[in-house]
Order: structure tokens, then sequence, then C-alpha cells
């Protein structure tokens, strides 16, 4: 925190900027408290509104989940906006952290597609490799995304999964569902992630 607030300190010295955007509103929460100048922070995703006293568990996730809860919150209820990037995300934190409608704006992450040609007939070389990324593939819709492959049936795939604490035990389980081919990629020492071959 002291070195956030320092290194915020000697920015404002060298540019004479008009608001500060955080991409993750969690990350901003000092700057929202001590910034003379407003602040905007980013939501990503509802996990930290996932831990609610309805579903207590005496576990590390959980607590984990509810302490960031309580920061999301409070850095969300003193920046001068919220930024969601979905419609369901906007909503969920309106509701859950209490925020007036105006106050929480959506923006998609994405990139325009008006001047992209949808070409149905598009060859593609097989399997067509899909790579999916995300700190918690749960979180990520995981298993949404394999499901829909799997409709894709005039289509082979090559999934590459790539995360931190993948459980890739479970990933295999999941996967079994959808499958009939399945791999593991590994750093030295550490999984980081998993191929599944979509048939």
């Amino acid at each position: 925190m002291v070195y956030l607030l320092a290194a915020h300190q000697a920015n404002r010295k060298t540019f004479d900027f008009d608001v500060l955007v955080f991409i993750n509103s969690f990350n901003g929460t000092w700057a929202s408290l001590m910034s003379k100048k407003p602040t905007v922070g980013m939501i990503n995703d509802e996990k930290n509104m996932l831990a609610t006293w309805q579903n207590f568990e005496l576990k590390l996730l959980w607590i984990k989940r509810f302490t960031f809860q309580q920061f999301e919150k409070l850095s969300a209820h003193k920046h001068r906006l919220v930024i969601a990037n979905s419609e369901f995300l906007r909503q969920r934190i309106q509701n859950t952290y209490k925020l007036p409608v105006q106050r929480v704006q959506k923006l998609y992450k994405s990139i325009p597609l008006d001047t992209i040609v949808f070409n149905p007939d598009r060859a593609f070389d097989t399997p067509i490799k899909v790579l999916f990324v995300k700190a918690d593939y749960l979180v990520g819709q995981l298993p949404l995304v394999a499901a829909s492959l799997k409709k894709l049936s005039n289509y082979q795939f090559y999934l590459t999964v790539v995360g931190p604490n993948l459980g890739l035990n479970h990933t295999c389980t999941l996967f079994s569902r959808y499958t009939q081919y399945y791999a593991q990629l590994y750093r030295p020492t550490t999984p980081i992630g998993s191929i599944c071959l979509f048939a």
C-alpha cells in the first residue's frame, strides 16, 4: 500500500492526469480513498461476490474471497465510476454492492465486428486450436466452453487450458464427458495446463 501511494504521488508529479483508472477495482482501493483526482475501477468477474454467509466454509478460498469482497465493495463505493464487462455483471455489482445505476457502466472487452465478413465455408486446419487462459477456470466457464465445442460436431478441436491451480485431475474428469483423447502439458516441475482433442 505504501509503495502504491508513493508511485501514485510520483506519477502525479510527472503526469497531470485527470482521472486514475484501475483494471482491477480492488487494486485501486487506496487511491480511491486518498487521491484528490477521481478514480475509476473495473470489476471483471463476480468471484469475490460468491462468498456469502449463506455458503460459509472455513476454507482458505472462502475467507480470501470474502476478505477481497470487503475491499472491492469499499473501492466500488469510493470510485467515481465502476466498469463492468457485461450486462449480467453490471446488475450483479449494482445489486450486491448497493450502487446507484449511474455509477456502474458496461464496457465490453471486445473487438469491432462490423468490418469482419463471416464466411461459413472458411477452411480450418484440423484440429482447430483454441486457447483458454483463466486464473479460475470455473469462473471462466470452462465447462460451458467444452460443451459448446462438442456441439460443433463437424470439427475437431485442440483446447489448450492454461492457468494456476488447474486441478488437472478434476479437469481430466470434466473433459472425459466431451473428448476421446486427453493429454497434459508440463513445465519442468508444475502442470500448467491440459490439451483436449474433441472428436
